[in-house]
């Protein structure tokens, strides 16, 4: 197991090993994993996946329906800012 400092050093955040945890105050480390933009990506679409699978197994309610544009929304919402972000940081 390792974890990330939050400081970075040429460009990167070192990664040290869990037995050095300790070392670091819990302000200048990371202890949970990065979440990259694909694995975001992923985790919204399995959530619609499985609202529609729901919603199908139970009927098309207003409420199933609004829960699947609400994912929706929250996809297209962190597709438009990841883009946003991409094109700030070639700036």
């Amino acid at each position: 197991m390792v974890f990330a400092l939050k400081e970075t050093r040429d460009k990167s955040h070192p990664y040290c090993h869990i037995k050095y945890r300790d070392d670091w105050e819990a302000d200048a480390r990371y202890d949970e994993p990065v979440r990259t933009r694909n694995s975001r990506d992923r985790e919204l679409q399995a959530q619609l996946l499985d609202q529609v699978r729901e919603a199908m197994r139970l009927g098309w309610s207003a409420e199933a329906i609004t829960t699947i544009e609400e994912v929706v929304g929250m996809m297209n919402a962190y597709e438009r800012l990841s883009k946003q972000l991409e094109s700030e940081s070639k700036l």
